[in-house]
């Protein structure tokens, strides 16, 4: 458990119990000692199967057995940096790189990369850790790269033009002319091929909507638009809120006929499609995807006090409950501590318990480092040990009995730092003073407060008797101690000035008394000294281009999309879940020069970037597999920042 974040309060109601020196005769513990070999070391994988050459740029397949290992050879130079993948859906493989001389150089599960130490013959060892089949694999290096990929141009519709009494045009079925603020209704029969649809441009140029609409049954056509030469302008499948496709302010550059192709795919359904003739572009409203975030879990002030698992180790600050059931009996437990670490370790009887407890600690060479009895006034009966400097990395061991025989419930703790446990006391407002009791010795304070990341706060602790020096933390929500003071605000009055917050969520200050067994009355004050700037609001978004796909390996499929100067645009390519494709996009002007790509992204194989466009015009989405092909769903947007 994390040292300052897992707080909890213990409030207890002592009865008085006289406590008196355990008899002459009560049998001491037996010494235990807990086992301190170090796990055995992992070894390489075997890879006795006979070396293949392995190419640079080139894709090999094989196949393994479960368990199998195979090894793959290539020669290589120094400095060079090398590059391994494989791509598989039926094995999980574990790839190994080893030097002629047997030296590991890298390894890893689907990839690796090294640079080379010196010129020679390298060992690639792929180990099926699981499954059966087949895998292809390939390597790449940066003085052998692969020969760039030829820009592949989309082939020309090439569609006939609409004549007052339109004749059926060629790769689909012409069904008429589109008229400006009209709207057509259509129907793709089962294993229908293209729908044609044509309108004249206005002399004058201007821009064109489109929006098609599914009204029923399976199909979802993929719209594209093709000027008069028969070059496809843009497409798009799902822009419209998902339930259509939907082209905006797509600007009719030439004066003459445009086609409007529908493919079905031969999927039956029918459907709608409208089309909006304007002289300029219709100004567009982004929308705002604001991302909910999960409110924040208010820490508990009093949690419940697990019951001592056998075997289980403590942790710091994190009490467990146990009994002592028969007279004399013994309980034993845990915990490993740093050498020089500064403990408290104390047994606390509960409410009603008969148990008046004394306690040993034993070091890892089995030696007592330190006992305590429990204390013989009504409000003070916990058996502590404080002050302790660990002499030795390890485990530990408390021995808890009962002095006299006696016997009942308790609760065991350690903590480092003079406290072995924490009092949750609640939420503390900005310059709001609190005033609180040390009432438990070895015990800390935790009061708590929401922060976001760019606040600046300072807080300080008043003694408020002539006795306790309490000790002031700052205290992030994973436990990072963001700050620590004893007495810079004066006599005995610590003070934390002027943190910055780097991370929004609860913080805590935790106060403690300097000597754990002091006991005393302070009081608690902090502000802001700064306050985090307004967080950058999302952007906001219009789609340009929505299309599910298929690439073939070693393929490249173009989505072409029309786009304007100065236009920030985001692409992201999803290969589905349990698909086979691991994508690959660039971004291509209309000039043919690339200006933006991605592979994978963390934690993930699908591929997001944005680029800014250069110029207007249209511009084309390649989309390829790394080793690979299959399913992928494109996704265009404009970005409104």
């Amino acid at each position: 458990m994390r040292r300052w974040v897992m707080t909890w309060a213990i409030v207890m109601v002592m009865s008085a119990v006289a406590g008196c020196q355990p008899p002459s005769d009560t049998p001491l513990p037996t010494v235990m000692q807990l086992p301190t070999d170090s796990p055995p070391s992992p070894t390489a994988p075997p890879s006795d199967a006979p070396a293949q050459p392995l190419p640079y740029n080139q894709a090999v397949s094989d196949i393994l057995d479960r368990g199998e290992a195979k090894r793959w050879v290539f020669d290589a130079q120094r400095g060079d940096t090398v590059q391994v993948r494989v791509v598989s859906d039926s094995v999980t493989p574990r790839l190994t790189l080893t030097a002629a001389d047997g030296t590991g150089l890298a390894d890893g599960q689907t990839s690796l990369e090294a640079v080379i130490p010196a010129d020679g013959v390298y060992t690639l060892t792929v180990r099926a850790e699981s499954g059966t089949g087949s895998y292809d694999l390939g390597l790449t290096s940066a003085q052998n790269p692969a020969a760039p990929p030829p820009t592949l141009t989309p082939v020309p519709v090439i569609v006939g033009v609409p004549t007052p009494t339109p004749a059926p045009v060629a790769e689909g079925t012409f069904l008429g002319v589109l008229a400006d603020r009209q709207t057509s209704a259509g129907e793709f029969a089962l294993s229908d091929g293209a729908h044609l649809y044509s309108f004249d441009a206005p002399a004058t140029g201007g821009v064109a909507r489109l929006q098609l609409t599914r009204v029923n049954g399976a199909t979802q056509p993929l719209m594209a638009l093709l000027d008069p030469s028969g070059v496809v302008v843009a497409v798009d499948m799902f822009s419209d809120n998902g339930s259509g496709a939907l082209l905006q302010n797509i600007p009719l550059e030439a004066g003459g006929t445009y086609t409007v192709r529908l493919d079905g795919a031969g999927n039956p359904g029918t459907y709608t499609l409208r089309l909006d003739l304007s002289a300029a572009p219709v100004p567009l409203t982004p929308t705002i995807v604001v991302t909910p975030t999960s409110p924040p879990q208010t820490p508990v002030l009093t949690p419940s006090i697990p019951v001592a698992e056998r075997g289980v180790r403590l942790s710091p600050n994190a009490p467990v409950a146990d009994r002592i059931a028969e007279p004399f009996d013994l309980n034993t437990h845990s915990f490993y501590a740093q050498q020089g670490d500064t403990l408290a370790i104390g047994v606390a009887p509960v409410v009603g318990s008969g148990l008046s407890p004394q306690i040993e600690l034993i070091d890892p060479d089995g030696n007592i480092v330190g006992t305590a009895v429990g204390g013989t006034t009504p409000l003070d009966r916990d058996a502590l040990i404080t002050g302790l400097v660990v002499p030795l990395e390890g485990a530990y061991t408390v021995y808890v009995t009962g002095q006299n025989g006696t016997v009942g419930d308790y609760v065991v703790s350690f903590g480092g730092e003079g406290a072995r446990f924490e009092v949750m006391r609640g939420e503390i407002a900005p310059d709001q003073a609190v005033t609180a009791n040390f009432e438990r010795r070895a015990a800390a304070d935790v009061w708590y407060m929401y922060l976001n990341a760019g606040d600046v706060v300072t807080g300080w602790v008043l003694p408020l008797d002539s006795v306790v020096a309490p000790v002031l933390e700052l205290v992030r929500e994973d436990g990072a101690l963001l700050g620590l003071d004893r007495d810079s605000g004066g006599d005995r009055a610590p003070q934390i000035n002027g943190v910055r917050v780097t991370q929004s969520g609860y913080h805590y200050w935790r106060v403690r008394p300097a000597d754990p067994n002091q006991l005393g009355t302070y009081q608690l004050t902090w502000r802001y000294l700064d306050f985090a700037p307004t967080p950058t609001p999302p952007a906001g978004t219009v789609p340009l281009v929505t299309v599910n796909g298929t690439v073939a390996p070693e393929a490249y499929a173009f989505v072409p999309f029309y786009g304007r100067a100065g236009e920030v645009v985001r692409v992201y390519v999803n290969a589905p879940v349990g698909g086979t494709l691991d994508p690959v996009a660039a971004l291509i002007a209309p000039d043919g020069q690339t200006i933006g790509g991605g592979d994978d992204l963390p934690n993930s194989m699908n591929v997001q970037f944005e680029a800014t466009l250069p110029a207007d015009g249209t511009y084309q989405v390649r989309v390829s597999g790394y080793l690979s092909g299959g399913e992928y769903v494109l996704y265009v947007e404009r970005l409104f920042r």
